[in-house]
């Protein structure tokens, strides 16, 4: 799979069923070439404005499911990083 449509699915949390937002960027690991995570962006909008914006590192091996569309992944092995 491309980089190019690995972008265009939807991360969504298997648990609540709550979208994460669309993968922005990749981490690799330096020595295999391996990917490592998934970046994913979440903003928080009030009224169209961006209060703060944090992004999801989610683990390549966390990955439940990749479907035509979106990428399932679970709650509990997700975590949060600030910007």
């Amino acid at each position: 799979m491309r980089y190019s449509e690995l972008r265009k699915k939807e991360v969504i949390n298997v648990a609540t069923g709550k979208s994460l937002g669309f993968v922005c960027d990749l981490t690799f690991d330096e020595r295999t070439g391996c990917i490592c995570a998934l970046v994913v962006p979440e903003q928080e909008r009030w009224c169209g404005f961006f209060l703060k914006e944090n992004t999801y590192c989610i683990e390549f091996n966390r990955i439940v499911r990749v479907g035509p569309d979106f990428i399932l992944i679970n709650e509990c092995e997700l975590h949060k990083d600030n910007k």
